[in-house]
């Protein structure tokens, strides 16, 4: 299927970031166009959850600025970037555990005012239809991981930050996760995948970068993983 055409002008952008956890003169810079799909590789104590999380307004940069749409958010909290259209998938839980899955779905859809009758579509949609009356903390991480990314599409996001989407799953699993989020690509939405490395992210990519030092490297077109956490672009599947 061919890509749709998208602007020239970046959906998300960062810049001269500074993080707490990396050294003071480290100035990070990442430029996210509509439609692409992008992988930014990190080791453990990288940094990958904490570049996340600042573009995604859970935390703050020491220095440096976040455009989004073109409009300076530095400053805005999480809620309101995602109410201006940036998902975001975190490592961890992010739903209502104690609710059941159909209860975060319809609270999902009346947060982003969309009519609650789309519940059973979105349900069946997700693969998550047979688990609609089960406790949402009891999902396994599949089904759970799937119902995190129906959250993030109600929201009909412009752009899409996954902090280690495939962590616990298995490598169907991961491949699932994959053909959503290559869905949300195909919409027009930009995504992002910080990831220590794994298979799945490997094969998403339109560009990758790992961080190195304190810096956003690009990685060489066509390039492999050569081990460990040295990782390089692989062709975009």
């Amino acid at each position: 299927m061919s890509r749709p055409l998208v602007d020239c002008a970046p959906v998300l952008e960062a810049k001269d970031i500074v993080l707490a956890s990396l050294p003071r003169q480290s100035r990070l810079h990442l430029s996210l166009l509509p439609g692409r799909r992008y992988c930014v590789f990190a080791g453990a104590g990288g940094g990958k959850s904490a570049f996340a999380r600042v573009l995604v307004g859970e935390s703050r940069p020491a220095s440096g600025t976040i455009s989004f749409l073109a409009r300076d958010v530095t400053r805005l909290p999480l809620w309101r970037r995602a109410r201006a259209g940036l998902g975001y998938l975190p490592k961890w839980t992010s739903i209502l555990a104690r609710d059941t899955v159909k209860v975060n779905v319809e609270t999902f859809l009346r947060a982003s005012r969309t009519v609650e009758d789309a519940a059973e579509q979105l349900l069946e949609h997700f693969q998550l239809s047979s688990d609609g009356e089960t406790r949402a903390g009891q999902l396994a991480p599949g089904p759970r991981r799937r119902l995190e990314l129906l959250r993030v599409s109600v929201l009909r996001p412009r752009a899409v930050v996954c902090d280690e989407p495939f962590f616990g799953l298995s490598g169907d699993e991961s491949e699932t996760i994959l053909a959503y989020l290559r869905e949300l690509a195909g919409g027009g939405a930009a995504i992002v995948v910080f990831d220590p490395g794994t298979a799945a992210a490997e094969t998403f990519a339109d560009e990758s970068y790992r961080l190195e030092e304190g810096r956003v490297v690009p990685l060489a077109p066509g390039e492999r993983r050569k081990g460990g956490l040295e990782l390089v672009r692989c062709t975009a599947g």
